[in-house]
């Protein structure tokens, strides 16, 4: 069977006896980048001084705005990530896209989450080839899994309801020094 424990503080992790022989799942609500940069630093600490156990991070949504500075440290600590957007600054897609930015407005795009630019160049990549497919019904659009960011999948959640973009994810950041986009 498995079995769940709430610990009382992040600390407790430091003091806690993990087992080589079980895998663990560590899940966080903190949102202070510095409480949770220390955190991925504990559960790597763990990781090292208890050869041969698994644990894996899962964090909030709100911890993929920290991905660029905390990278190294996700991937370190295995480290899920909910979100409805990621984009991978260095995927080759990406890079292309911010060369062309940078050679047409003189200027790198915005550097946030989500990539205001990035998100603007998905929706008419997406939008207007299938609004022009399907003369102006989105009903028949189909999905788009290969956008810089934010891909779609167009779904009624309801019959008479409007469109909803279903796709979320879990960016996972692997301790292979790579970042993996799941579709749920």
């Amino acid at each position: 069977g498995r079995s769940y424990e709430t610990l009382p503080s992040y600390e407790a992790l430091q003091e806690y006896a993990f087992s080589p022989s079980e895998t663990y799942v560590v899940v966080s609500d903190l949102n202070r980048r510095s409480d949770i940069s220390r955190l991925a630093t504990d559960i790597s600490a763990a990781m090292e001084s208890t050869p041969g156990v698994q644990i894996s991070l899962v964090g909030r949504p709100t911890w993929v705005v920290f991905a660029d500075q905390l990278k190294e440290k996700f991937q370190k600590a295995d480290t899920y990530v909910p979100s409805r957007f990621f984009q991978d600054g260095d995927g080759r897609a990406v890079k292309d896209f911010d060369a062309a930015y940078q050679a047409a407005y003189d200027a790198a795009p915005l550097k946030s989450f989500p990539a205001y630019a990035a998100m603007g160049y998905d929706v008419a990549r997406y939008f207007l080839p299938h609004l022009l497919k399907t003369g102006g019904d989105m009903n028949g659009a189909e999905s788009c899994i290969d956008a810089l960011q934010l891909d779609f999948h167009p779904e009624r959640p309801e019959m008479w309801s409007g469109m909803l973009n279903g796709c979320v994810y879990l960016i996972h950041f692997t301790p292979y020094n790579t970042v993996d986009k799941i579709r749920l």
